[in-house]
């Protein structure tokens, strides 16, 4: 975790979708769903996967919102939503690398929670899980937006 200063998140002509009542283990039928849409809306993606939970219940169901930066924009409509830009400052920003991912979701969430705990921070927002792919490198950073009490 970065430790040294806090982080953001910048995109332009971002697409975006709320799946609600998912398996966590199903996540993949959703990602799926979202690409088509996005394929079918002739966009192509311009920019990282963005997962956040919006909410998490029992038995692994949870809600979550995912996004993408796209290369034009769109008119929001029935199936995709549209903002000209997602802008986020004054997070907090862990890294997952490898492919063991519960342990290391855990772990970074853990040093997260560990570190606004010790530097009186508060959490305001879902965590976002942003999935990086750069030349065949895949890597998962998650960052949430704190407030100082």
């Amino acid at each position: 975790m970065n430790e040294m200063s806090y982080s953001n998140m910048m995109f332009r002509n971002v697409v975006y979708k709320e799946y609600l009542d998912f398996n966590i283990f199903e996540l993949d039928t959703c990602a799926k769903d979202f690409y088509k849409l996005i394929s079918e809306h002739n966009l192509k993606k311009n920019g990282p996967l963005i997962m956040a939970y919006t909410q998490v219940m029992k038995e692994n169901m949870v809600n979550i919102e995912l996004m993408l930066p796209v290369n034009k924009p769109l008119t929001s409509n029935e199936n995709l939503n549209f903002r000209t830009y997602l802008c986020i400052d004054e997070m907090l920003h862990g890294r997952m690398i490898g492919e063991d991912y519960e342990n290391q979701e855990k772990k970074v969430l853990t040093e997260i929670e560990r570190f606004s705990k010790e530097n009186n921070l508060k959490r305001i927002s879902p965590y976002y899980h942003i999935i990086n792919e750069v030349e065949g490198l895949k890597w998962i950073d998650i960052k949430v937006k704190v407030l100082e009490l």
